[in-house]
């Protein structure tokens, strides 16, 4: 199997793994699992609606949940609640993560492709090696911010509704 289907699969199943591991919980429906939120936790809610509220889990009762979203406390009703998402707090260091890991690969790669550019060309093009490693570091970063954001971007379900 070539490495391209290799890093496709690995990524695919990691965004699909939640799907997966929703569809095997039928624990979620419970209102109960609340309990296990602890109050400043950030949250994110989908209403009936269909437009996501996010902030600071402050309580729950068995009608309502209350969360802060912008310096104002907002209670929303149970039967208006479809699910109850915990946010990640470290979204923002897998991002920075997978970034700096795709930037040295990039890099690598990028070297490895410029020393091969200098000796197949005589040497006219040795000049073009920093420029070929920077722009492939650039690109790996990119890919590597992009996969970051990905695993790191998860909500873990909480909550949803029967």
């Amino acid at each position: 199997m070539s490495s391209a289907k290799w890093v496709v699969g690995i990524v695919g199943m990691a965004l699909l793994d939640p799907a997966l591991m929703l569809a095997k919980d039928s624990n979620l429906k419970s209102w109960q699992n609340l309990t296990q939120l602890a109050v400043g936790q950030e949250i994110e809610i989908t209403k009936t609606t269909g437009k996501p509220l996010r902030g600071a889990f402050i309580c729950f009762t068995e009608h309502s949940i209350s969360l802060r979203e912008k310096q104002r406390e907002i209670a929303i009703l149970r039967t208006e609640v479809v699910r109850v998402q915990l946010r990640p707090s470290d979204r923002h260091k897998c991002l920075w993560i997978g970034a700096a890991i795709g930037a040295g690969a990039g890099a690598g790669v990028g070297l490895g492709i410029g020393q091969g550019v200098a000796n197949e060309s005589g040497g006219d093009f040795r000049n073009l090696k920093p420029a070929i490693t920077t722009v492939s570091a650039v690109l790996g970063a990119l890919v590597g911010a992009g996969i970051g954001s990905a695993f790191g971007g998860r909500h873990t379900t909480i909550y949803i509704a029967p």
